[in-house]
């Protein structure tokens, strides 16, 4: 049997740059026509092109009451959206799984705000693992006028069942 290697070398040479893409054909690239369509989100006042949702905009859960295994997760962020609503918003999870609540707190002088999340009743089955910003609206009893806006990271057991 004699040996296959003189024609073998160019087909296999063949084989490997078809495999690899490696033909003239394929280098050569044409960029994108300049009609074609492009999606660019306009910068808001003082936003430098992150291309985020300003939180008044924000898509707001409604307040879920009957968790169970609640915590109080930390409020990221908050905007007044008119003179007797402040949304609030904080990481929690999957909507299939996770709820979240707001804490409030008024006085003459202040309105002191948390965010409970916790476990959906009626949850079963496996929890994924998904971190997602949650928002939900705080309806205040009156206008919040000159009153001081505090964000609570913690609240004592007694006050974590108010407003359920």
């Amino acid at each position: 049997m004699r040996p296959l290697t003189r024609p073998f070398i160019p087909a296999a040479a063949a084989v490997v740059a078809v495999l690899t893409g490696c033909s003239p054909q394929g280098a050569v690239t044409d960029p994108a026509p300049p009609d074609a369509p492009t999606a660019e989100i306009p910068a808001e006042d003082g936003d430098r092109g992150t291309g985020a949702v300003p939180l008044e905009e924000y898509p707001v859960d409604g307040p879920t009451d009957g968790m169970y295994d609640e915590y109080v997760t930390r409020i990221g962020d908050h905007a007044v959206v008119d003179r007797r609503t402040i949304r609030i918003a904080g990481m929690t999870g999957t909507t299939r799984c996770f709820g979240v609540r707001p804490v409030v707190d008024e006085t003459d002088t202040e309105v002191r705000l948390a965010l409970v999340a916790g476990t959906l009743p009626g949850t079963d089955g496996p929890c994924t693992r998904e971190a997602r910003f949650a928002a939900v609206d705080v309806p205040l009893t009156r206008d919040l006028g000159d009153r001081k806006i505090v964000l609570l990271d913690e609240l004592d057991p007694g006050e974590l069942a108010r407003n359920h």
